[in-house]
């Protein structure tokens, strides 16, 4: 018996949107009952990580300055 997965390519997530970056390398990701291959990963660039930290501090001084009510929102 024979299955086929289409592989799916994930993304970064950066600044609240998929990152449009390319990459050069990938890791795999995969089913951990079976081993098989169900998508892959791109390998992030210093540069993609020094953005996704800068924005993510940006982020971070108006998330600290919304009422509790606010974030509450946000998580659930």
């Amino acid at each position: 018996m024979s299955t086929h997965v289409d592989i799916v390519t994930l993304h970064h997530w950066v600044g609240g949107a998929p990152d449009a970056s390319t990459a050069e390398r990938f890791g795999e990701v995969t089913e951990s009952a079976t081993g098989q291959v169900t998508a892959r990963v791109p390998f992030a660039t210093a540069e993609t990580v020094d953005r996704a930290v800068r924005l993510a501090a940006d982020a971070a001084v108006s998330w600290g300055q919304s009422s509790i009510s606010q974030r509450s929102k946000v998580l659930f």
